[in-house]
């Protein structure tokens, strides 16, 4: 385990925080850290920067996150990893379905991703929205609300349906809600365009030993 100091923390809205570390390491898209928070709790993060210094993107819904975003610059935490298998890189042109915080992970992904990039990010509402103003820079993006305060009122499922029906994509990326990349599945099969999926579980140790993050024989932290 590394002892890492808080460098910097930006508020990217209401209840999610990114936090950079002292630390590099040798990181790949998709890939997670375990976060130890002295006192409270070490839990499974995923990296959303892996250039030069790292970086968490963190929403707050729980103990651990509540007292890591109460953390200020130059406090310390403990960073063992990184863990679990990359995103696989290939096609010309690629679909990015995110929602919520699940856009977190893909950033380091879609920065990397040189083809044409059309992404979809969702949220509840236009207060929740991450990463928004990178991506409309670097991407082709759409967005989803739930309430409609911002972009297209739905799911960013619903969203994605009417992107499938107007452009070809080599490859189809994504990360959020379990049932929104059950619905994205159940389109790329259909339509016959391979997938990569970022899961999430909570884990203890990020090595396939604990088993808690073991779904049908397979373990999300190294399968």
């Amino acid at each position: 385990m590394h002892i890492c100091k808080i460098t910097n923390i930006v508020e990217e809205t209401s209840h999610h925080k990114t936090f950079f570390f002292d630390i590099t390491m040798d990181a790949r898209p998709g890939q997670f850290v375990m976060i130890w928070i002295p006192g409270v709790d070490e839990v499974p993060m995923s990296l959303s920067y892996i250039r030069e210094n790292i970086a968490v993107t963190v929403e707050k819904v729980g103990e651990a996150t509540e007292a890591l975003h109460k953390m200020k610059e130059g406090n310390k935490i403990g960073i063992r990893g990184p863990y679990g298998n990359e995103f696989k890189i290939f096609g010309e042109k690629a679909l990015f379905v995110a929602g919520g915080t699940g856009v977190a992970p893909m950033m380091p992904l879609i920065r990397r991703y040189e083809g044409e990039k059309y992404v979809v990010i969702g949220a509840r509402t236009k207060e929740l929205l991450l990463f928004k103003e990178e991506l409309e820079r670097i991407s082709k993006l759409y967005i989803s609300t739930d309430n409609g305060s911002f972009g297209y009122k739905g799911f960013a499922t619903d969203l994605a349906k009417k992107i499938f029906e107007e452009e070809d994509f080599d490859i189809v990326y994504t990360c959020g809600p379990e049932i929104m990349m059950k619905k994205i599945l159940e389109i790329c099969l259909e339509k016959d365009i391979p997938l990569q999926a970022s899961l999430e579980r909570y884990m203890k140790c990020g090595v396939g030993i604990c088993d808690s993050c073991a779904i049908n024989g397979y373990h999300v932290c190294k399968d």
